[in-house]
């Protein structure tokens, strides 16, 4: 290789790391701070009788009061219903899962909020009966 084509290709890289260096140097790299966007959707994709829009609203708000101070640009995806039990699809730019809640009287109570999508096996580990466990995971829409 002659001498020419070093300082080429020696300057073709040095070009291509500046170019680089300019475009994530210029990046923000702080994640903003976006309020929580919830989906307006109230409808479950499985409505037990004793499921109400109101309880699809308490589930989406359980989720968000236990996720806003970690995660930054939280949204909602769909709430999944069976028996007494409701998984919440959450995730933000990097992360997400499926939350697991528990209705306990009138109210629900958040048991996990998990990571990733939920097998049956820990589901029963959190106290939901296999036969709820074992529908939820073959069922859900998702």
């Amino acid at each position: 290789m002659n001498k020419l084509s070093i300082a080429l290709t020696v300057a073709i890289i040095i070009l291509s790391g500046f170019i680089a260096f300019k475009m994530y140097s210029g990046t923000n790299t702080e994640l903003p701070t976006v309020p929580p966007q919830i989906s307006t959707s109230t409808t479950p994709t499985t409505l037990p009788t004793s499921v109400t829009s109101k309880d699809i609203i308490e589930i989406k708000e359980i989720v968000i009061e236990n996720t806003e101070t970690d995660f930054s640009g939280l949204q909602l995806g769909e709430t999944y219903t069976y028996d007494s039990y409701a998984f919440q699809v959450w995730f933000d730019e990097n992360v997400g899962g499926e939350a697991l809640l528990r209705k306990d009287g009138d109210n629900w109570v958040l048991v996990s909020l998990g990571g990733g999508a939920w097998e049956d096996y820990t589901l029963i580990e959190l106290g939901v009966p296999e036969n709820v466990a074992t529908e939820m995971v073959k069922n859900r829409p998702y």
